[in-house]
């Protein structure tokens, strides 16, 4: 199921397949109840699922397959072309304000607080801004298809999305450096 060279409306299926797996691990190995949501609330409030707490209080879930790597991946911009600069704007990952995120990355499930996984990327980012990498455009120069920096062993990527071909930011979020009590991980 290599998503990577896919048409956008190939990748988006092959990403659903995925979402759905995912979602069924949830179901299997985490024992979670989960709902479907309405494609518009996907859409537009970047939900993919609702959890159903055992108090009965729905918290919302964005889920997020991956076939390569070994981090938890979130979608920080998308376009990116410098964190002034108005046409940047905030990413899937970063807009939504799930109150749980689960990320399958290889054989493992990993299923994070989202507000959690949000305070890590404004940390990141901040000390990143801190650092003087406003732009990134001093290393689109550098003979490299991927341009990386690794703060706390988050490691900030950029690169062209593969079907629009703009410019994206991501963060790779290695599992350990989410606090203990706030990450649940599985294998399948």
């Amino acid at each position: 199921m290599m998503i990577a060279g896919q048409s956008y409306k190939s990748r988006v299926r092959t990403g659903k397949i995925g979402e759905e797996e995912v979602a069924e691990i949830l179901r299997n190995r985490f024992n979670l109840t989960i709902r479907d949501v309405h494609e518009d609330r996907d859409r537009i409030e970047k939900i993919d699922r609702i959890v159903i707490a055992p108090s009965g209080k729905p918290r919302t879930l964005q889920i997020k397959y991956r076939e390569t790597g070994k981090d938890i991946l979130v979608d920080v911009y998308e376009p990116f072309y410098g964190i002034n600069d108005d046409r940047t704007k905030p990413g899937r990952d970063f807009v939504s304000e799930c109150d749980l995120y689960a990320c399958r990355v290889g054989e493992s499930v990993h299923l994070i607080h989202g507000s959690v996984l949000r305070v890590v990327i404004l940390k990141t980012m901040t000390e990143w801004i801190k650092r003087g990498c406003l732009f990134l455009d001093t290393f689109r120069n550098a003979p490299a298809k991927h341009l990386c920096y690794t703060i706390g062993g988050v490691t900030i990527h950029t690169q062209n999305d593969h079907a629009s071909n703009r410019p994206k930011l991501l963060m790779f979020i290695p599992p350990d450096v989410i606090p203990e009590n706030h990450i649940m991980t599985k294998t399948v």
